[in-house]
């Protein structure tokens, strides 16, 4: 049985499971970052009408806030809806796929 650092079984479940798992774990580590990184999606997305996981990185390396792995989860939800894609322009990303976002048509602030 192999466990992760905190102890935790990542060798049960689905791959969408252990996903979930540990897009939660991520998210929990980090709850004000992850709460401003999603205000600055949101809006990022109000005033230009699709977002991407570049734009709140810059929003947030701009203002200090530390990069982790709770990105993930800032577009996580039923207000966002994938548009399409591009290529990353951070350097590390290496040009690699990332999504564009917008809002769901209806979603209201605060939702």
């Amino acid at each position: 049985m192999k466990k992760s650092q905190m102890g935790l079984d990542f060798t049960e479940g689905t791959g969408q499971e252990r996903k979930e798992v540990g897009m939660s774990l991520a998210a929990s580590a980090a709850p004000n970052a992850l709460t401003v990184a999603r205000g600055y999606a949101l809006e990022h997305c109000m005033r230009n009408g699709q977002v991407t996981i570049d734009d709140v990185t810059a929003a947030l390396i701009k203002d200090g806030v530390e990069l982790g792995n709770y990105l993930g989860s800032v577009f996580k939800g039923k207000r966002w809806k994938c548009i399409g894609f591009t290529k990353s322009k951070r350097p590390e990303r290496h040009s690699g796929l990332i999504r564009i976002w917008t809002i769901v048509p209806g979603f209201k602030k605060g939702k």
